[in-house]
């Protein structure tokens, strides 16, 4: 199979738009009817990722969902922050594990996956029927072939985690790399010593934060950088010994954005009363009601270059994409790190990604992947496959490490896969499979348990309309609410003890346990009890990261037209990032 050049011809897009019955301008999206446009860029970039096979040229077809709606697809797919107690194979007690009771395949521990101990992905290849949907026959392979429990590697004492590698002593923390000593993190990189913290990197000692880097001993805060032993921070850069302040660089001792000698500051922390609950909530009704006064930047970001979207820093030429580090050419991508270049519609990973549209999970050194979820460790050429790492030209395989020119699992020559493939494509145009990436009811986690749950919420009704997975806890999971403690009647300080405590969320009712050592780390935080399940906590940070829509409005200091992650209802001013910066400097 052989990639594009890079130069964009005119001439043949055209033609390939007008064969296609497509244009440059307006289309529809087949899921939500919201019209979306296709620029002169994007088709330049499906020209790019067009490939030959055979002696054919198969091109990408136009999406037929809106931006939106493809990454809710992608995200439907992606359990980011559970595991569940369920049965591993070949281990007779229940291990860890983020798929769900009912799993129609087999489940093994890490090493029996990557070992191949007991199975092989060959064994379950089968030849593709042209009188079926490849979705169809994809959903059969995948039924059959072994899944490992966990995505966890070089980990020492992190048996509660997921998405991860490169983990020592930590509890429930998800899609994260390089973390010690550390509880109910998510999308974290080189953090020590924290709790409670969502898309953070290379922080110490930090409790409720999200959306800051490089920070220490830091609580309560948002899109923080450089900033140590402070609390209520919003968007402060390179300060110290702070409180409530928002918009501030390079400061000390200043208290809802005062500045105060640091014997009036240390007596002012010392009265708030932060190891209560009611003290805290106190405080952050007041910080809230500060926040409302001062302008926030369109987007979040630095050193970045013609972008849109959320938290883009050191990247250029980005459109409408958020939590981007380290990236060129993108368009529509989402969380996204590390050398990522010339990508669109990618969710979840990067470092070294070039060439991907429409996948999710996909990193470390892999280039040109077309619809594929969970590739990694420098694979290639891969289109419609799941979990198949350090491989190349493969075809709708599941499970595969170190393979190449397989389809549905099943080994061909390189010239029977050349052959075959073009066959394949042409049948799958015929179905209006081609060009799709998986369907979310294809997904092997529950809707409600996904990551598209948290930024495109259903009910449950909306969820089984839509012929999607719905899970309801029972069994075990329901079991631990026995004796468990409703949040209003939690202590307001810490107790004494530390024995291990079953609670009730205050939101939802949901039982959800404290354990010993959490206890002893809010203690040494000095911060009270949590009212929240980990994963409600979870989500409301993240909110405070921001969502994955933008919406038109006006710039409240020059009235220039903007579109942000910040609605018009807002509440607050939002500011054109640029004059936002020289007001900060």
């Amino acid at each position: 199979m052989q990639v594009q050049a890079s130069s964009f011809c005119p001439g043949l897009m055209s033609s390939y738009l007008k064969s296609k019955g497509g244009s440059l301008s307006t289309h529809h999206c087949k899921n939500c009817s919201a019209s979306f446009e296709i620029s002169a860029e994007e088709a330049a970039f499906f020209e790019r990722m067009s490939f030959v096979a055979g002696g054919e040229q198969i091109t990408i077809s136009l999406p037929t969902y809106c931006p939106l709606c493809r990454l809710q697809r992608r995200m439907a797919h992606r359990n980011q922050i559970y595991v569940l107690l369920g049965k591993v194979r070949g281990q007779a007690d229940p291990r860890f594990s983020m798929y769900f009771e009912g799993a129609p395949f087999p489940v093994v521990t890490n090493e029996d996956w990557w070992g191949q101990v007991g199975w092989s992905p060959e064994e379950h290849g089968r030849e593709f029927d042209f009188s079926r949907l490849f979705f169809e026959q994809f959903a059969e392979l995948r039924a059959q072939v072994p899944r490992a429990a966990v995505n966890a590697a070089l980990s020492d004492n992190s048996s509660y985690c997921n998405n991860v590698a490169s983990l020592k002593n930590c509890y429930f923390v998800f899609d994260a790399n390089t973390i010690e000593d550390s509880f109910y993190l998510e999308t974290a990189v080189a953090v020590r010593d924290s709790v409670d913290c969502s898309s953070v990197d290379n922080c110490e000692l930090c409790y409720d934060c999200a959306g800051c880097r490089r920070c220490y001993s830091l609580q309560s805060s948002d899109h923080c950088l450089d900033c140590t032993e402070s609390f209520f921070l919003l968007n402060c850069r390179s300060c110290r010994n702070c409180f409530g302040c928002a918009n501030l660089i390079q400061s000390q001792y200043c208290i809802f954005n005062k500045q105060h000698t640091k014997e009036q500051y240390e007596a002012f922390v010392a009265a708030q009363a932060l190891g209560s609950w009611s003290g805290r909530e106190k405080v952050r009704q007041r910080v809230d009601a500060f926040r409302a006064t001062f302008p926030r930047p369109h987007l979040y970001g630095s050193r970045c270059e013609m972008v849109s979207g959320n938290h883009i820093h050191s990247a250029r030429q980005v459109e409408d994409s958020f939590m981007i580090r380290e990236g060129e050419r993108l368009r529509y991508c989402f969380a996204c790190s590390q050398q990522v270049n010339d990508c669109q519609d990618l969710t979840i990973w990067g470092q070294k990604a070039e060439l991907i549209y429409e996948g999710i999970v996909c990193g470390n050194n892999v280039f040109h992947l077309l619809f594929c979820f969970n590739c990694w460790n420098g694979s290639s050429d891969l289109t419609y496959c799941d979990t198949c790492h350090g491989s190349s030209h493969l075809f709708g395989c599941v499970s595969m490490v170190k393979r190449q020119h397989c389809i549905l699992n099943r080994q061909y020559s390189e010239e029977e896969y050349q052959a075959l493939l073009p066959r394949i494509v042409r049948h799958m145009r015929k179905t209006g499979e081609w060009g799709e990436f998986f369907p979310a009811s294809l997904a092997l986690v529950p809707y409600n348990y996904s990551l598209a749950q948290r930024y495109f919420p259903l009910s449950k009704e909306e969820v089984l309309q839509r012929g999607l997975w719905w899970h309801e806890p029972r069994g075990a999971e329901a079991r631990i609410s026995a004796g468990a403690i409703a949040a209003a009647a939690l202590p307001d300080v810490l107790p004494q003890g530390d024995v291990a405590i079953v609670a009730l969320s205050a939101v939802s009712g949901k039982p959800f346990r404290i354990t010993t050592e959490e206890i002893r780390r809010y203690r040494k935080l000095n911060v009270p009890l949590p009212r929240l399940t980990y994963d409600e906590r979870m989500n409301a940070r993240m909110a405070r990261v921001g969502g994955v829509r933008l919406h038109e409005r006006s710039c409240d200091k020059t009235g220039r037209l903007l579109r942000s992650i910040h609605p018009p209802e807002a509440g607050y001013p939002v500011w054109d990032r640029e004059e936002f910066e020289r007001e900060m400097v």
